[in-house]
């Protein structure tokens, strides 16, 4: 728990500093059978695709957050997204889950996550 405040306090000041910047809270034990969770609370990317319109690559560009995961061979399950819901995305990580297939795109697949 005290690392989790350490970097929540850093991110914290980071977005002070640099403001619009990414700005994340981390959480211990959010989601049932997962050992870490953390929210992005401000998100650049969905201030750029409401600026310009682009809202509709937005469930793509999650998408991704899947891919680069899976690559590492870590399972992640998330429930909420920025774009869909408007204030954070979540992301839990669960290991020795199975890994979410990310073909064809996760927010088609009609299981529940985004």
């Amino acid at each position: 728990t005290k690392m989790y405040r350490k970097k929540d306090r850093e991110n914290t000041e980071n977005a002070a500093k640099y403001p619009g910047s990414f700005e994340n809270k981390n959480h211990a034990a959010a989601c049932r059978g997962c050992v870490f969770t953390y929210h992005t609370l401000v998100l650049p990317t969905v201030r750029f695709r409401k600026r310009y319109g682009y809202e509709e690559y937005m469930p793509y560009l999650c998408n991704l957050d899947y891919v680069m995961f899976g690559v590492l061979g870590v399972p992640l399950y998330r429930r909420h997204i920025c774009f869909a819901d408007g204030d954070y995305c979540d992301f839990s990580l669960k290991p020795g889950a199975p890994l979410l297939p990310y073909w064809p795109p996760v927010f088609t697949q009609g299981n529940g996550y985004q």
